[in-house]
């Protein structure tokens, strides 16, 4: 009896562990080739100038390190400026991260530039500046373009700072924005400090052409200290958003990170997941 009972036993796990592999196996396979992960970092960091008023760079570098990003887009970097030691900000940001970098001028500033940078795991090509809408005497806002290939993909990335000041000039930003990744050629991601709340019009507008990464919890990144604003995003936009286009890529995980004292921004990372069209 014991060991008619022991093989019904180990014949029952046997099926059971046969179903596990039959139902998990499969789409495992598929999702291997199918798609690949990748890690996006955005993070505004005031030309690197903490709360504590320290302009360190090692500090900033550590933080981007320890995200293990595929890809960093910055806001308010220097470029040789007297006020943060006429340093190359981007060249020593990709030095300390192991990165590739390109920096991205919006307006010259105290004996150099400043303006916006893209960090990346591969190398980058075909970076363009786009200028933004504008009024005179507002300071120029741009997006920083540049192509690179992540796990074989092609993909074109943007960093992007609207103004913090003006909502209709905001808003034709966000309506260039939207424009020109409506007719995008292949994947596309933007990431930056957009200076707008989710229910703006300026968000509203972009969310036409662009998926933004979410979370289901509150993620203010502004102050830094204590914040309180969600004005910070990752976005990415469909080949054919309009036309009922596949969407490139899947939202694994966004979240804000607890930074509260390197830049009066706190960071964000999304964890993206490439899927083939």
């Amino acid at each position: 009896m014991l060991r008619r009972d022991l093989s019904t036993w180990f014949a029952a796990i046997q099926v059971v562990v046969l179903l596990v592999i039959l139902l998990v196996w499969p789409s495992s396979v598929g999702l291997a080739q199918t798609s690949s992960s990748l890690r996006v970092l955005s993070y505004n960091v005031h030309h690197c100038r903490g709360l504590d008023e320290k302009v360190d760079l090692p500090r900033i570098a550590k933080i981007i390190t320890d995200c293990k990003p595929d890809l960093v887009a910055l806001q308010e970097m220097d470029h040789q400026a007297r006020r943060s030691g006429s340093v190359d900000q981007t060249m020593e940001l990709a030095r300390l991260t192991g990165m590739h970098g390109l920096f991205f001028k919006a307006i010259d500033f105290d004996g150099g530039g400043y303006g916006q940078a893209i960090l990346s795991k591969t190398p980058l090509s075909d970076p363009q500046t786009v200028k933004l809408a504008n009024r005179a005497g507002r300071e120029q806002r741009i997006v920083g373009w540049a192509t690179t290939e992540l796990h074989g993909q092609p993909l074109r990335f943007g960093t992007t700072h609207l103004d913090h000041a003006d909502q209709a000039i905001r808003l034709e930003q966000a309506q260039q924005i939207a424009s020109s990744l409506a007719t995008a050629s292949q994947p596309s991601i933007i990431a930056g400090d957009f200076n707008a709340s989710p229910e703006s019009k300026e968000i509203i507008e972009l969310s036409k052409a662009i998926n933004f990464a979410k979370s289901e919890l509150p993620t203010p990144s502004f102050p830094a200290e204590r914040p309180t604003k969600q004005i910070d995003y990752i976005g990415f936009a469909s080949l054919q958003p309009k036309s009922g286009g596949v969407a490139q890529f899947r939202v694994v995980s966004f979240e804000v990170l607890d930074q509260p004292l390197a830049s009066d921004h706190r960071p964000i990372l999304a964890v993206l997941e490439f899927v083939a069209p």
